[in-house]
């Protein structure tokens, strides 16, 4: 899942296309059979004619030889019945593929438009088909059994696949009666779309979340949402101006929260567990000047970033890694700071320079957690350029490896406000800006080697989107390996930018292209079915009210 990041508490968004028509016509099939049939021999009746006296003496004729060398007849296999249950699809989804063949079949292929595209055995079937975008769109499906001898037979079933195109919207969420709202994390679940951020219903701003049924999004959940007044022990700081930043859900759908609270003009961390109906098992208030961005859920602890000031005026500040077991127990927090390595230009002796922790993924095959951030790097032309890092922590405490800091050789400017992991690839999303006075920033996407991980100083892949003035703030991607970003663009008004492509340089799909009044997307996760949501805000009726849109793959 994606990696949610804090966003600012006004944001929006604009409308989308409409939902394609069910459809759900009766299956059938068709078989053919092809082979060569030997046909079976017999031998003749023997019978003899006589003419002139006839003998008396009777003659016996041996008896005629009915044993033969021709094999015995090889039929071609046979294919008893094949079709598929549900038999019409009109948006991502599976069906199971049923067949009965002889019991002489060992190999089973299916093909799609004409093209093959998986090679079975009997023993396969009832067999998932996924259909995962309009690219599967067809009319039938058609299987061919071969046995041992090479034989074959032919079938096909009705199977009216009909997606819409990538990118049409599948449903949207508007919060129309909010005074104002925006959404600022999103978690994409089997169960519903969880989504954090800040909503004002008349009562001051509060930090809240909503979940959504998945399949309906316009659709609020019985009891949702809920502000911090719903589980928090102390009401006290319930009643605080707050802002949801950042959001994880576990796999049993319990809620870790990253939550900044504003007193005397000052933010303060909080952060809480819940249960999947939101009622509070442990939260953690943190110290003044500490503010949370992103939060991951390990087996055994929740981890949240963020940075705390070590200077008020100017504003400076370390990036922080704080980690509260799941009794609630606070374990360890460690500071991010310069250097990250020894052999940096600049140590930053006196700590005038600034870190922050942005968003944190953890990845359970290696039990590591991903913290990615944005840093100040004096380098060694004595100038200070903004620089995109990534650090790992085992999740019980400590650093693995070294620090990576991105080089700048593409772009001088650059950070991550976003990570993700998509199959092998590491990925980091955020904005990257040249030197060149009035330069603005550009939406930034990176894939990092991990297995050079912490050596090199270049990244595999590093793409900066030609939008001016724009950062990313989400990235996820579908089933089909879709990367898929969220962007504001910030041009005298925001525009929320949201798209999607199959490689770093090809071609865009666009999902979201801004509308009028501002709007913005801060979050973006995608599910298991390859469905992808973003969140953020729009402007309705004068209001900023949070939204929440889901793409077709």
């Amino acid at each position: 899942m994606a990696a949610a990041v804090s966003g600012c508490y006004q944001d929006l968004f604009a409308a989308g296309d409409g939902l394609a028509p069910d459809t759900e016509p009766s299956s059938s099939s068709t078989s053919t059979s092809t082979g060569e049939v030997m046909p079976t021999s017999s031998a003749g009746s023997g019978v003899q004619t006589v003419t002139g006296p006839v003998d008396t003496t009777s003659t016996t004729l041996p008896a005629p030889d009915t044993t033969s060398d021709v094999p015995e007849q090889n039929t071609p296999p046979k294919i008893e019945m094949f079709e598929a249950k549900p038999s019409a699809l009109h948006e991502a989804g599976t069906t199971q593929l049923f067949l009965e063949a002889s019991e002489d079949v060992v190999k089973v292929r299916l093909s799609r438009n004409g093209v093959e595209f998986v090679e079975l055995t009997p023993d396969d079937f009832p067999y998932t088909y996924e259909v995962l975008s309009a690219k599967y769109n067809a009319d039938t499906i058609d299987v061919v059994v071969e046995d041992a001898e090479g034989l074959t037979a032919s079938a096909g079933t009705e199977l009216k696949v009909l997606l819409p195109n990538a990118g049409v919207q599948k449903c949207l969420f508007e919060d129309k009666t909010a005074a104002a709202s925006s959404i600022s994390a999103l978690v994409y679940t089997e169960d519903a779309i969880v989504a954090a951020g800040v909503r004002d219903d008349g009562s001051g701003v509060k930090a809240t979340i909503w979940k959504l049924d998945p399949d309906h999004c316009e659709v609020v959940l019985p009891g949702w949402p809920k502000t911090m007044g719903d589980w928090a022990e102390d009401m006290d700081l319930a009643s605080l101006p707050s802002g949801a930043a950042a959001l994880a859900v576990d796999e049993v759908g319990n809620l870790a929260l990253g939550i900044n609270l504003i007193k005397d003009a000052k933010p303060q961390r909080y952060v809480a567990f819940l249960t999947k109906d939101g009622a509070r098992l442990w939260e953690k208030l943190g110290k003044f000047g500490e503010e949370v961005a992103g939060v991951a859920i390990t087996p055994k602890a929740v981890v949240a970033v963020g940075w705390v000031r070590t200077s008020e005026n100017p504003v400076r500040t370390d990036a922080m890694i704080w980690q509260h077991l799941n009794s609630g127990t606070s374990v360890w927090p460690q500071t991010l700071r310069a250097p990250f390595t020894d052999d940096e230009f600049d140590h930053d002796k006196q700590n005038v320079w600034s870190e922050w922790a942005r968003a944190v993924l953890y990845e359970p095959t290696t039990d590591l957690l991903y913290v990615v951030g944005e840093r100040e790097l004096r380098a060694s032309d004595a100038n200070v350029y903004g620089r995109a890092f990534v650090a790992r922590y085992v999740s019980a405490g400590g650093q693995f490896g070294k620090p990576w800091t991105s080089s700048g050789a593409a772009i001088p400017h650059d950070g991550a406000n976003a990570a993700e992991f998509c199959g092998v690839d590491f990925l980091l999303a955020g904005w990257a800006r040249d030197v060149i006075p009035g330069a603005t920033p550009l939406p930034l996407t990176m894939k990092l080697n991990l297995g050079d991980f912490g050596l090199g100083d270049s990244p595999d892949s590093y793409f900066a989107e030609p939008l001016q003035s724009a950062q990313l703030h989400g990235i996820s991607c579908d089933r089909e390996g879709k990367l898929v970003n969220a962007a504001t663009r910030t041009v005298g008004f925001m525009d929320a930018q949201v798209f999607a492509y199959e490689h770093l340089d090809g071609p865009r799909t666009w999902y979201q292209k801004g509308g009028p009044g501002n709007d913005t997307a801060r979050a973006l996760d995608c599910d298991e079915r390859g469905f992808c949501g973003w969140g953020g805000a729009r402007t309705i009726d004068g209001k900023l009210v949070a939204v929440v849109r889901v793409h077709h793959p």
